[in-house]
């Protein structure tokens, strides 16, 4: 059950780094998820696309969960429909993709120290000799990494938060 829950909640949290292709609380996946696509330098980790960047163009809306009540997963001040409902203006993007390329890097790296933790407790716990005291520990590291992550999410959600007027907030808070 933990794991189920710490790898959804990763993936609710490193949609938010999203690149321009992906939409909030879409399908696409961001910092490593599959079906991300993207190029932070160019490289791919893992077999997975590191940066979240999905496409050249914009990404359109769609529906779906996310993560907390700070905003929905994604780049989502660069849905041009989206962006416009809110009333947020050219600056505030602008603002609001320099707080992302601020916090991306950090988001990566959490994100990687997340899923390599998951999977040693995975391979762990395939292990039938592991003992309970080097499973707890593993689970320990894995939950710590976790909150890493979603402590580094918030902090970005709060600063794009803060790049908005009341009223935007308001607007945001009841789209999702």
């Amino acid at each position: 059950m933990l794991c189920l829950t710490a790898v959804v909640a990763a993936s609710a949290l490193c949609t938010a780094a999203q690149g321009p292709g992906g939409g909030p609380g879409g399908m696409r996946g961001g910092m490593g998820m599959p079906g991300g696509g993207g190029r932070m330098g160019g490289a791919e980790r893992n077999g997975l696309t590191s940066g979240g960047m999905a496409s050249p163009g914009r990404g359109k809306m769609s529906s779906g969960t996310t993560h907390s009540s700070l905003g929905p997963t994604g780049r989502w001040w660069d849905d041009h429909k989206f962006a416009k409902s809110l009333g947020l203006n050219g600056d505030q993007q602008k603002r609001m993709d320099n707080i992302f390329q601020q916090n991306r890097d950090t988001l990566q790296q959490r994100y990687d120290a997340f899923t390599k933790a998951q999977a040693r407790l995975d391979a762990l716990k395939q292990n039938g000799n592991a003992s309970e005291t080097a499973l707890f520990s593993e689970i320990d590291r894995a939950a710590q990494a976790r909150a890493e992550l979603e402590q580094a999410y918030t902090h970005m959600q709060l600063q794009l938060r803060g790049e908005m007027t009341a009223d935007q907030i308001g607007k945001l808070d009841e789209r999702h």
